[in-house]
């Protein structure tokens, strides 16, 4: 056994130096956990010897104090080593209850993602596809889509997005849906833009519909290569133009394929776009909690 001038000396020089291998190999944030974590053991390891060589040197008759010695000795040689260390004790439970809180998390989200994928149908009108002439264009993870078409020298498209949308788009379909339609809030729709370009202008609509009206709110007139400045005049407040106008813009959108239809299409689509888009997000939720 080390004589307690070498114990010391010995321990402090480990304290101080460290294991040069685990010096070289190991990062450099991790030293101190380590060698704290070494130098406990270590400590423990000596003085547990320590403890069971006077346990055994004492005589058969001792006094009380050398009793309870004899007793902390046995405890200590007999006990696990991970019942001496409160802070594994502590780290023990919090690690299981991250891990089981892990596990809950995933279940549910797991439960979740069967839920949707055995509830949801596509709308009849996404099966069906886009009207007749218009081509859909949309990208997975991507809540922007555009229509397109040509109608004679123009070229017509119409741009929505599912986050520009002001109350949830499913919930706007499933109303439409169960006929709940004079309960509807008349303010309640699909917004999306209406292009017809020339060249390079547009005449940009700003429309919204709940499949049952078409609803003109903003007409301007663009370059298609630049977007307008904030202080560029892009028009009247359209709801103060001439009756006679206010007749003839709806029938100009009609005769190129953008009408109460169209607008029930896109409140299908929105729709249908949020659901998959909402299923794809939680199994990446699910996917990174599990990492």
């Amino acid at each position: 056994m080390l004589q307690e001038p070498k114990l010391d000396e010995f321990l402090v020089r480990f304290r101080h130096k460290g294991f040069s291998s685990y010096s070289q190999s190991a990062p450099a944030s991790t030293h101190s956990f380590g060698y704290d974590m070494a130098f406990r053991m270590i400590c423990k390891t000596l003085t547990t010897r320590s403890l069971a060589a006077v346990s055994r040197a004492a005589p058969t008759h001792c006094t009380p104090s050398c009793s309870l010695l004899r007793h902390a000795a046995a405890a200590s040689v007999n006990r696990p080593p991970w019942r001496n260390d409160t802070n594994s004790l502590i780290s023990l439970r919090n690690f299981n209850t991250a891990t089981v809180a892990r596990s809950a998390l995933t279940d549910i989200l797991q439960e979740e993602i069967v839920h949707e994928k055995e509830t949801y149908q596509p709308p009849e009108e996404v099966i069906s596809g886009p009207p007749e002439g218009w081509q859909l264009t949309e990208t997975p993870g991507d809540t922007h889509m555009t229509l397109k078409k040509t109608h004679g020298s123009e070229n017509i498209q119409i741009d929505l997005m599912v986050n520009d949308q002001p109350v949830d788009p499913g919930e706007v379909y499933q109303e439409m849906a169960e006929g709940d339609n004079e309960d509807v809030d008349v303010d309640v729709g699909v917004h999306f833009n209406a292009s017809v370009t020339k060249g390079q202008q547009s005449l940009v609509f700003e429309c919204k519909s709940d499949g049952t009206y078409l609803d003109i709110q903003h007409l301007s007139l663009e370059l298609t290569d630049e977007n307008p400045e904030e202080s560029t005049y892009t028009g009247p407040v359209y709801a103060n133009l001439d009756e006679k106008l206010l007749q003839e813009f709806p029938a100009y959108l009609e005769e190129r394929g953008i009408d109460a239809d169209m607008g029930n299409y896109l409140l299908a689509l929105v729709n249908d776009k949020e659901e998959r888009e909402y299923k794809s997000w939680l199994e990446h939720v699910q996917k990174f909690l599990k990492k």
